[in-house]
């Protein structure tokens, strides 16, 4: 019995599950909190507009998805290696470098909803509501500083300031959102206006730590190379990755109506809930994987990781089951058409999680374009099932499309694992 202990005390101690630990922390804050914020406008608002209220906020995810595409990732990869090497100088080149790249991006991006703001108006809300639109351009505008910097304190595993990047924005969201509520000014558009703004909450921590440093003109043509060699599959798979994700809630309200779309959205939140776990771990895991560089150890790490992936869909299977009581506990019967999503969603989780040890291998092989690859099958599965499963199925459809692309993934990851890694020996070029 010594023994056990002995390795569960090291395990307790280790760097790695310090890390893991605060990154837990870091995402279980948050997303109770979005939980909290989210279940006041549940309760508060109709299904119908808590249904359209969640069409806006998905655009401005969707749009700040698409700004990016990928480059946070790169950020997160290189500014690893030069923390490595030792080249602290590059980053500042590097986060630069994307920033201005990805202000490229955003600059067209509201152009294209200046131009089409009737058209997307019309398809959202079916009525032409310009002012809405232009808070989702807004809110792309606010938030990408926060996911860049995010990107930047995983790489230099500096997780301290992860948290607070990560909580500050959804702690003012809560009192705003209370406020509005306590003075009966709870409306779609007094909403929608505190997520716009409470991205800029991170701009005094920024200060306060000095970090606007890595804010420069400072445009380094050679990391471009670098970060476009590494991204360009991640850049497309980003983009269709985007569109998948955001497919399901756009076609529920195209195919059916904004009831479906709020019964969906409630599962899909509860099972976020869940989903914070996995996302803690690939979190730390990443910068991990990044900076190995030969094969033998790749393998060693991978199969450490995926033991914990292991006794982390156990802990699922339990939850599947208990989880639907929790929704009729926090909601009754307003939301029982929830249930039945949300179980299949739990469920999907299971796949889910073993994807992050053969990708993170995958990642650090370099092996970008078998991401697309899996990105491209899981969308085309996607739009295949929801052509069939949503008009007759609604919510349970968009579950059970959820399903098959998280299995979809899985199987892909798996296949180029063993083709890419297991099988491979020697060092990593990139």
């Amino acid at each position: 019995m010594i023994e056990p202990i002995n390795l569960i005390n090291r395990k307790l101690k280790s760097d790695f599950f310090k890390k893991f630990s605060f990154v837990l922390f870091a995402n279980l804050t948050t997303k109770c909190i979005l939980f909290l914020v989210y279940y006041i406008l549940a309760k508060d608002l109709t299904i119908v507009d808590y249904g359209r209220l969640i069409l806006i906020l998905s655009t401005v995810t969707l749009l700040n998805n698409i700004s990016s595409l990928g480059l946070n990732v790169s950020i997160t990869k290189f500014s690893s290696l030069y923390k490595k090497e030792g080249t602290l100088h590059k980053i500042t080149q590097l986060f630069s470098t994307t920033f201005i790249n990805i202000h490229f991006l955003v600059v067209a991006l509201l152009l294209f909803l200046f131009l089409f703001e009737r058209e997307i108006s019309n398809f959202l809300f079916k009525e032409f509501n310009p002012v809405l639109v232009r808070y989702c351009g807004l809110g792309l505008l606010f938030s990408i500083f926060g996911n860049m910097y995010l990107g930047l304190y995983t790489g230099l595993q500096e997780f301290k300031k992860y948290f607070y990047i990560s909580v500050v924005p959804v702690v003012v969201s809560l009192l705003l959102v209370l406020i509005v509520n306590w003075y009966n000014i709870f409306t779609i558009r007094s909403i929608t206006i505190i997520f716009v703004l409470s991205p800029l909450s991170i701009v005094p921590l920024l200060l306060l730590w000095g970090d606007f440093k890595y804010i420069s003109l400072n445009y380094n043509t050679h990391i471009l190379k670098e970060i476009y060699s590494f991204s360009k599959w991640i850049s497309l798979q980003s983009f269709l990755l985007i569109i998948q994700s955001k497919l399901d809630t756009y076609l529920l309200a195209y195919f059916t109506n904004p009831q479906e779309v709020s019964y969906y959205d409630i599962a899909f939140k509860i099972q976020g809930l869940f989903l914070f776990v996995a996302g803690s771990y690939n979190t730390v895991l990443l910068p991990r994987y990044t900076s190995i560089t030969d094969n033998t150890e790749l393998r060693q790490y991978t199969s450490k990781t995926i033991r914990l992936s292991i006794l982390i869909s156990i802990c699922l299977v339990m939850v599947v089951i208990v989880a639907p009581f929790f929704l009729t506990l926090l909601f009754g019967d307003k939301y029982n058409s929830s249930v039945i999503p949300l179980r299949i969603m739990l469920f999907s989780l299971i796949p889910h999680i073993w994807i992050f040890p053969f990708n993170g291998a995958l990642l650090a092989k370099g092996k970008s374009k078998s991401f697309f690859i899996a990105v491209l099958l899981q969308l085309l599965a996607n739009v295949f099932c929801s052509f069939f499963l949503l008009p007759i199925l609604g919510a349970i459809g968009a579950s059970i499309s959820y399903l098959l692309v998280n299995v979809i993934a899985l199987s892909n990851s798996l296949f180029y694992y063993n083709k890419f890694v297991r099988n491979d020996q020697g060092s990593i070029s990139l």
